[in-house]
Parts: structure tokens; C-alpha cells; sequence
């Protein structure tokens, strides 16, 4: 009985080190790096903030006192004090949709607004690229879905966008005379707008 367990012992390990000498190394190392650039192409905020984390999770990431607020199944978490971006300071929300992640907003209102303005646009051209085509009516459309009537469409200028790897969307935008605001989006914001449309006859 005894040998016999040892002879199935012996079959088990040499057939592993079979397996593991045949495997192509190439392969294995191909698909760490694979998994390494998904994980690299996925959009990640200051200190590591990614979509869909809790609200404890981002300030726990943060490490910042910071005040949270909740209405229904949204929540929003700021700091209390104002946060450094770039050369700048700025307001810091996150916005949570059933405590995941799903918006992110910097708003400014600095002392020489258009010159400020007109840094961040290169800056954040320096990290995205291109811009997109994007509208004041996709932000809208973006913002109504946790503050209906937060922004009115006449009231949003120089609208410019970004879309990373991973498809968040990137605005900068005036949304008054003097003030602006960066909002990253994520990729599935639009799958919390659950409106029930009558589609008969459609």
C-alpha cells in the first residue's frame, strides 16, 4: 500500500515538472505583461483612486478629512479644505452612484480665471492628448443624472473633452463668468441613468 502511494506520488510530480518544463516561458511572461498593461491602461486618479471603489476605499486612498453627504442612492465625499492640482487649488468632489465611484469634479474660481483656464487645457492636453468632440449637453446630460438642474446648457462655455484607454471621459468647461471645472467621468456613468421610457411604437 505504502509503495503504491509513493508510486502515485512519484507520477503526480513528475508529471508537473513535465507540464511545467514543456510550458513556453514566452507565453507565461506574455501574459503577466498582458495583465500588467490592462492593469496600466486603466484610468487612475490621485492616489490611486480607480472607478467603482466604495467611498471608504477613496478616503482611505485620500488620507484627508473629509466630509460625505447622501441623497438616495448617491453620495458625495470632499475634502475639507481645498487641493492642490497642478500649479493650482481646487474644490475636490467625488460622486458615488450605490457607493462606487462614477464621477470625479475639480471646480476653480482662481484670481486670473482665463490664464489658469488656459494652463490646465495644456496640461491636461500634456496627459490625454486630443481632444474630442464633446458638447455642454453631454455634461449636462452627465450632471442631471445625481443634480438635476446643477448646469444649464447656455450656461457651460469652452467646452473641451478627453477620452483615455479606457474610454472615462475628460471635461473642461466655464460653468460661470469666472469659474471653471474638470469632470471625469467613468466609462459606465450612463448605464445610472435608469429611466423607464414608454417605447411603444417605437
Amino acid at each position: 500500500m505504502m509503495k503504491r502511494r509513493m508510486s502515485i506520488l512519484t507520477v503526480l510530480i513528475l508529471t508537473v515538472c513535465l507540464l511545467v518544463n514543456t510550458a513556453p516561458a514566452e507565453g507565461i511572461l506574455n501574459g503577466i505583461r498582458g495583465e500588467e498593461e490592462n492593469r496600466g491602461t486603466a484610468f487612475s486618479f490621485r492616489n490611486n483612486v480607480r472607478w467603482n471603489m466604495t467611498s471608504q476605499q477613496v478616503q482611505a486612498a485620500e488620507g484627508l478629512a473629509m466630509v460625505e453627504r447622501s441623497q438616495g442612492e448617491w453620495k458625495v465625499l470632499y475634502p475639507q479644505n481645498r487641493v492642490e492640482v497642478s500649479r493650482f487649488f481646487a474644490d475636490l468632489v467625488y460622486i458615488f452612484y450605490r457607493d462606487q465611484l462614477k464621477l470625479i469634479m475639480y471646480e476653480f474660481d482662481p484670481s486670473e480665471p482665463d490664464t489658469t483656464f488656459q494652463y490646465l487645457l495644456k496640461a491636461l492636453e500634456s496627459v490625454y492628448g486630443e481632444t474630442t468632440a464633446v458638447s455642454a449637453e453631454d455634461i449636462v446630460g452627465i450632471m442631471d443624472l445625481f443634480y438635476p438642474g446643477r448646469y444649464r446648457t447656455e450656461a457651460l462655455n469652452r467646452v473641451t473633452g478627453w477620452k483615455t484607454t479606457d474610454q472615462t471621459s475628460v471635461f473642461l468647461y466655464y460653468y460661470s463668468e469666472k469659474a471653471f471645472a474638470i469632470l471625469y467621468a467613468s466609462p459606465d456613468i450612463g448605464l445610472t441613468g435608469e429611466t423607464d421610457y414608454a417605447t411603444n411604437g417605437l
